[in-house]
C-alpha cells in the first residue's frame, strides 16, 4: 500500500537528490511512496520545498557522524545508514512554511507535543495532510483560533474555556465548530478582556494621581509575580494595555478572517469534518 512521508533535507540535498540519515538499515520508505521534502532555514522556521515520488532507493552505506559537524543532524546519533532517494520533484505551489499548517494537519492534531517530527529523518503523513500541502490548504476557522486563544495569558484561556461550557453546556469541546468558537472568542476578547484592559488603564491613572499626591514615584509601584518570578510594574502594564486598546484592530481582523472563511467555505466544511474528533488545539 502506498505510503506518504515527510521528509528531511537539506539545501545541498536538493533539489538534486533527497538523502536519508536512518539510524536502522531498514528504511520504510519503499519504490512508490509519495514525500514532502523539508528544509531546516534555522530553528524555527521549516520550508517546505518540493514533494514527488520515489523511484529507487540506494544505500550508500554505515557512517559514524560521532565528533563530526554533521553529528548534529537533529535526532540521529553515532552510526547512521545513508540512503539516497531516487526522486522525480515537483515545486509546490505555494511559499508556506510547514508551521503554517500547524492547524491543519492531523500529524499535529494527533500528536501530545507538537513538531516533534523535527528529530525525525522521515515523519510518515495521513493522505490527508499530504494533500493539504501539496495543494496549499488551510483550515482558516482552526488557524484563527488556535493562534488567537493561544496567545492569551493561560488564566485567560481557562477562564475561556468556562465560559464556553457554562453557554453551550456541554463540556465536549468538540461538539462546536471551529467557527462557532472563533467568533465566541472574539466576543470574549471584546466583552471581558478589553472591559478588563479598560479597567487596569483607569487604576494606573488613578493611583499615578494617589501617589503624586503622597510624593511617592508611580513608576516604582507594582506586584511580584510568585509564579514566574518577575516584578510588574502597575504603570507599565497599563501602558502596555492602553496602546494595545489604542491600537486594536480586532474588528477588522473579525471581518476579514470570517470573510474569509465563507468566500472558502467548502474547504472549511471538509476541514470541520476532518477535525471532528479531535482535540481543540489550546496549551495550558
Amino acid at each position: 500500500m502506498k505510503k506518504y512521508w515527510l521528509i528531511q533535507c537539506t539545501q545541498q540535498d536538493f533539489p538534486s537528490g533527497v538523502k536519508i540519515y536512518a539510524p536502522k538499515n531498514n528504511l520504510p520508505i519503499m519504490p512508490g511512496d509519495s514525500f514532502i521534502a523539508v528544509c531546516n532555514h534555522d530553528q524555527s522556521q521549516q520550508k517546505l520545498s518540493g514533494y514527488g515520488t520515489v523511484e529507487g532507493i540506494l544505500s550508500m552505506g554505515e557512517k559514524n557522524f560521532s565528533g563530526s559537524a554533521s553529528g548534529k543532524i537533529p535526532g540521529l546519533n553515532n552510526s547512521l545508514y545513508i540512503f539516497q532517494l531516487e526522486t522525480s520533484i515537483k515545486r509546490l505551489s505555494t511559499t508556506l512554511n510547514l508551521e503554517d499548517y500547524r492547524y491543519s494537519l492531523l500529524l499535529f492534531a494527533k500528536k501530545s507535543v507538537p513538531f516533534s517530527h523535527k528529530n525525525r529523518a522521515y515523519t510518515k503523513l495521513s493522505n490527508h495532510d499530504f494533500r493539504i500541502i501539496t495543494q496549499g490548504k488551510i483550515f482558516l476557522a482552526r488557524t484563527a483560533f488556535g493562534k488567537l486563544l493561544n496567545a492569551l495569558p493561560c488564566e485567560s484561556k481557562y477562564d475561556f474555556i468556562a465560559c464556553v461550557v457554562k453557554t453551550f453546556d456541554t463540556t465536549d469541546l468538540r461538539s462546536i465548530s471551529y467557527k462557532t468558537a472563533l467568533n465566541f472568542l472574539f466576543d470574549f476578547i471584546d466583552q471581558r478582556m478589553k472591559c478588563s484592559g479598560e479597567a487596569i488603564v483607569a487604576s494606573g491613572k488613578a493611583l499615578t494621581r494617589l501617589l503624586i499626591n503622597q510624593n511617592i514615584p508611580p513608576s516604582h509601584i507594582g506586584i511580584f509575580d510568585e509564579r514566574e518570578l518577575k516584578e510588574r510594574l502597575i504603570l507599565k502594564q497599563s501602558a502596555h494595555i492602553e496602546h494595545f486598546l489604542e491600537q486594536d484592530s480586532t474588528l477588522d481582523l473579525r471581518t476579514n478572517v470570517l470573510g474569509m472563511i465563507e468566500e472558502n467555505l467548502d474547504n472549511e466544511t471538509c476541514f470541520e469534518k476532518t477535525f471532528r474528533n479531535y482535540n481543540w488545539p489550546i496549551n495550558l
